[in-house]
């Protein structure tokens, strides 16, 4: 009888609709389990298939999956609001208040944004990705040399600068610093905004304790402390304004990200400093997860789920604030390059050399495994450099790179 009772409530619990939640710890073992709740202290009550109630420490899971939940498509008009912390949030503008940007989203409900938070926002087209110049507009360098001016792209590829006077969901005002105007914008033909530079506050410190990265259905990811998680909201407070709880609900998302735990892949955090060069071979950005050219980790026939896919020549830097003692990676060619490419990877601390391997080649037979120490660093630098035949093939992946303390 007990046992026919166990059946029947691992059937309910995998029912279509039932949330199915798959937890990843920091050791490498997985467990599919209810998050019942998540105290202040970090202590996590799950219910596991069989029924029964377990406790973990938040700094023992590495990330939670939430099965079986697509990803929501945006429609066109939405923005997505990027933070200076890094954050992205996706819902619609509804006014300017003073320095203060209202904002209806689907993850958080409606929101208080405080200009200085923001770096900018884009625009969701029909197609629901916004364009490669806008993207860029927020991520490169300034035009106004003094990042006292606001800048504005719309859709036909027309610039403008100014001072944002006012916006709402139809329309935007800037004062046009060359025509000494105010110029209004339709909020639907723009493409992207990027704020002023000495508007916005400094990007905030992460917080020395464990904290959470909230991914939603509508592509949005959210930093912050966990408050709690009860009642079906995870009460989460976010980096770029510490003071302030946002609740969201368990329904909208789709993975959540422990960061600064016990080990943390540095494929959750975003490089602080990237420089890539390449010779011979198109410009291919490092990808977060996959390889260069966006297919999965693979080195020596073995898959990694967790890593940084790059092409020589690269350099990637991060800063650890000096809160970890040893960096892990396995290194290596894609196997996507066959028997071609050859590279060198090197890792710096503080500018320092730590690490430098041999030339590695595609038709190496072994993944090295590498370990450095890195107790007191506060700047990580990852390099790979392209070797004798330059970078033909030059795919490198810094397999399953993760920070332990």
């Amino acid at each position: 009888m007990k046992r026919v009772t166990c059946i029947l409530l691992l059937l309910a619990w995998l029912a279509p609709g039932a949330r199915a939640e798959e937890i990843y710890f920091q050791d490498g073992k997985r467990q599919m389990a209810m998050v019942e709740a998540i105290d202040k202290a970090g202590k996590i009550t799950l219910r596991l298939p069989s029924g029964r109630m377990a406790v973990a420490e938040l700094t023992q899971v590495n990330s939670i999956t939430f099965r079986g939940r697509e990803p929501r498509a945006i429609r066109a008009g939405a923005q997505e609001f990027h933070f200076v912390s890094g954050d992205r949030l996706k819902g619609q503008i509804v006014q300017l208040q003073s320095d203060t940007l209202l904002a209806d989203t689907a993850a958080v409900g409606n929101l208080q944004i405080p200009l200085s938070a923001l770096r900018g926002f884009l625009t969701m087209p029909i197609e629901g990705k916004p364009g490669r110049r806008a993207t860029e507009l927020l991520a490169g360098d300034d035009e106004d040399a003094t990042g006292k001016m606001d800048q504005i792209l719309d859709r036909r590829g027309g610039g403008y600068e100014g001072i944002l006077e006012a916006i709402d969901a139809k329309e935007l005002h800037l004062d046009h610093e060359r025509l000494r105007k105010i110029v209004s914008l339709s909020v639907l033909h723009l493409s992207g905004v990027r704020l002023a530079r000495d508007a916005q506050n400094p990007k905030p410190a992460l917080p020395s304790q464990p904290f959470v990265k909230v991914h939603t259905s509508d592509g949005s990811a959210l930093d912050g402390l966990i408050e709690s998680v009860r009642f079906g909201k995870w009460n989460v407070r976010p980096t770029w304004q510490p003071g302030k709880t946002l609740a969201i609900a368990v329904e909208e998302i789709i993975a959540v990200e422990v960061l600064n735990g016990q080990a943390i892949y540095l494929s959750q955090l975003v490089p602080t400093e990237v420089k890539e060069k390449t010779i011979l071979t198109p410009p291919q950005r490092y990808r977060i997860n996959l390889n260069c050219q966006g297919n999965p980790l693979s080195v020596n026939g073995n898959l990694h789920a967790w890593g940084i896919g790059v092409h020589a020549n690269s350099s990637l830097s991060f800063d650890l604030g000096g809160n970890w003692s040893k960096f892990e990676s396995v290194i290596g060619i894609d196997d996507q390059a066959g028997k071609g490419g050859s590279a060198i990877f090197q890792v710096l601390g503080d500018g320092k050399e730590l690490y430098k391997s041999p030339v590695i080649r595609g038709s190496a037979t072994m993944q090295p495994l590498v370990t450095v120490p890195i107790k007191g660093v506060n700047k990580l630098t990852l390099i790979v450099d392209a070797t004798e035949d330059l970078d033909l093939g030059d795919l490198a992946d810094w397999a399953g790179a993760r920070l332990v303390r």
